[in-house]
């Protein structure tokens, strides 16, 4: 997580807070990269806001891939960059945000489709490895995308 960030939500809570709620009205649970970003720009702009362009909020936001909103959670998954992702979560009351694993991402992720009623241990885990092991892996992050070439 950009370190920057905790510190810039402290500095700027009602702000950010207006913007939270903002994406919170739309009403969806599931937000992609180009609903974010552009509520993001449209906030900015009635808000006169146009210094948070070149926030650390503002890079998260544009790195992101999808949110989930849950009230009072909101968990985004950030791209950081090639084969790098970072899962964070926003409590909407508190205005605090934490770093989150993958598997708490999916299993609020799930929870949001399902409803909290299927709030169970017992998560059903596909191990692929047994597939792959004689097959060459790529390693480096230049070669991701570029399959057939390799």
């Amino acid at each position: 997580m950009n370190p920057d960030l905790p510190i810039y939500f402290k500095e700027n809570r009602e702000d950010i807070y207006l913007l939270l709620r903002r994406y919170q009205n739309l009403g969806k649970s599931l937000l992609l990269t180009t609903d974010m970003w552009d509520e993001f720009l449209v906030f900015c702009q009635e808000n006169n806001k146009m210094k948070f362009l070149e926030s650390p909020l503002a890079k998260t936001i544009r790195s992101t891939q999808e949110a989930v909103f849950v009230p009072p959670w909101i968990y985004i998954s950030v791209r950081t960059q090639i084969a790098r992702w970072e899962y964070l979560r926003f409590h909407t009351e508190a205005m605090t945000v934490e770093e989150v694993t993958v598997g708490e991402f999916l299993k609020f992720k799930e929870r949001m489709v399902l409803g909290n009623d299927h709030d169970s241990e017992w998560v059903l885990e596909i191990d692929l490895d047994p597939f792959s092991r004689e097959f060459p892996k790529m390693q480096e992050t230049r070669s991701i995308g570029r399959g057939v070439e390799f």
